[in-house]
C-alpha cells in the first residue's frame, strides 16, 4: 500500500512533533537536574517527615519535617541572606542598630535561612 504525498506528510509531521517533544524533555531534565549541587542535594535528601504514630490503621497525619541544622545555603535563599545582611551591616554602621536576628522559614517546604538566628535578643521597653 502505497501512501499518498498528503498523508505522508502528515505521517512525517506526527514523528517530527513527536521525536521533538521528547528530545526537549529530554534536555529540560539533563538542564534541572543539574541545577543542584552534590552538598544542597545532600541536604534535600537529609529532609525528612515526622508523623504521629498511632493506634489507628488508616490514619497516619504528618506533623512538620525535620531539616538537618546545616550552614550550607540552599541558592533559593542567597538574595534573600545577602539583603539582609548588607541592611543589617548598614544599620549598625549607622548606629541605628546595635545588633539583628533574622530566621525566615518556608512553611511549605521547611527549608529556612537565618543570619545571627541563635543570639539572644532583648527588644526595647
Amino acid at each position: 500500500m502505497k501512501l499518498s504525498g498528503a498523508k505522508k506528510f502528515k505521517s512525517g509531521l506526527i514523528f517530527t512533533a513527536l521525536l521533538s517533544f521528547l528530545v526537549g524533555s529530554g534536555l529540560t531534565y539533563v538542564l534541572t537536574a543539574r541545577q543542584l549541587s552534590a552538598d544542597q542535594q545532600k541536604i534535600l535528601d537529609e529532609i525528612r517527615p515526622v508523623r504521629l504514630h498511632s493506634s489507628y490503621t488508616f490514619t497516619n497525619p504528618l506533623l512538620t519535617y525535620n531539616v538537618p541544622n546545616n550552614n550550607m545555603e540552599l541558592s533559593q535563599f542567597k538574595p534573600l541572606k545577602t539583603k539582609a545582611d548588607a541592611y543589617i551591616k548598614s544599620q549598625t554602621e549607622q548606629n541605628k542598630i546595635s545588633g539583628a536576628s533574622i530566621y525566615f522559614r518556608d512553611m511549605g517546604l521547611g527549608r529556612w535561612v537565618g543570619i545571627n538566628e541563635n543570639e539572644n535578643t532583648v527588644r526595647p521597653v
